[in-house]
């Protein structure tokens, strides 16, 4: 791979992927993965880091529109091209809409293709972003109940966000709905998003968890890890902490945020202002409908609680963070 850029492929035909495949093989040394229908290029852009998308428009299991749009907001570096066959004025016009980089009519010359592709690597490696950021929740909305505005500050700083919640909630709902809901709440906050399915209430700080966590962080290389913190009522939060210190061993930054369960004990040393972004935040909160009967879900309990570490920070809205370690950039 050059500098680690990955290169996703996403085309119906075989027979087209396969000189597809070829041509790009033959020019660039990147990551080159292909898929075939929408919903396997869904999960991949969910769960990875990509720097370029090429992708058919019409496809068997829908056209590639929902699917772009998505990854420009999960991953608001990410380099997109698209291509088809049909010689439609109103596909280009969509494309432009979605702020696709590049646009192909098929059939097209390699050398077309290999010029867009290297423009489009080029470009992504000007934009790279800053730095790569995981947030790790033992259940969904943890994250985004605790550091939600820290992460869309990451986000529109350019850097690169990645949210690992380690169970489906079932002990709290439908997993389903609860899955659809932390889906949602990714996307308002333009993030990607893993979802492991350790047991609700039952998550240890064992090898288990160690090993989900250590393997994001392989994959996607963090130099900021926000997780639980110690000081917790709530057995899973505890342990997802304890979890996270050994499969992050090696990340430069590591901080705790607060959760609802949170015991006098927590005592942060960082506060982030969040101002500017409590209206998103607020949005990725509610759309956790199945979990809106509990206090702490309410808008005005989780302005309240900014308002009260904004106290510590020059009267602001704030999020507090316990650190445990902190890589001066």
């Amino acid at each position: 791979m050059n500098n680690g850029q990955r290169i996703l492929l996403l085309e119906d035909s075989l027979e087209v992927a396969l000189v597809l495949k070829s041509w790009l093989s033959s020019a660039f040394p990147q990551e080159l993965v292909h898929v075939t229908d929408l919903p396997e290029a869904q999960a991949l852009l969910a769960h990875e880091p990509w720097d370029v998308l090429i992708t058919d428009i019409e496809l068997p299991s829908g056209n590639c529109f929902e699917l772009v749009a998505y990854a420009k907001l999960a991953h608001p570096h990410l380099r997109v091209l698209m291509m088809t066959s049909h010689q439609r004025a109103d596909y280009a016009v969509q494309a432009l809409r979605l702020k696709a980089d590049e646009f192909l009519f098929k059939p097209f010359e390699k050398q077309d293709l290999l010029s867009k592709v290297n423009f489009l690597l080029n470009a992504r490696s000007e934009a790279l972003p800053k730095r790569r950021v995981l947030a790790i929740g033992a259940h969904p909305d943890d994250v985004e109940l605790g550091c939600a505005g820290a992460l869309r500050a990451h986000v529109l700083a350019g850097d690169f966000v990645h949210l690992l919640t380690l169970c489906m909630g079932e002990a709290g709902g439908q997993r389903s709905v609860r899955e659809a809901e932390s889906l949602r709440a990714a996307q308002i906050l333009g993030v990607s998003l893993s979802m492991a399915t350790l047991r609700d209430s039952g998550i240890s700080e064992g090898i288990e968890t160690i090993s989900v966590i250590r393997d994001v962080i392989e994959r996607i290389n963090p130099t900021i890890v926000y997780t639980h913190s110690p000081n917790d009522a709530h057995q899973d939060h505890r342990n997802v902490f304890r979890a996270s210190v050994v499969a992050a061993r090696h990340v430069p930054s590591l901080m705790c945020y607060q959760s609802p369960s949170a015991t006098i004990e927590f005592r942060p040393t960082r506060f982030t202002e969040i101002s500017g972004y409590m209206e998103t935040k607020l949005q990725a909160i509610a759309v956790y409908a199945s979990q809106s009967m509990r206090p702490y879900m309410a808008a005005r309990m989780i302005e309240a609680t900014a308002v009260y570490w904004g106290r510590f920070a020059g009267y602001g809205l704030c999020e507090p963070f316990e650190v445990i370690r902190e890589l001066s950039t």
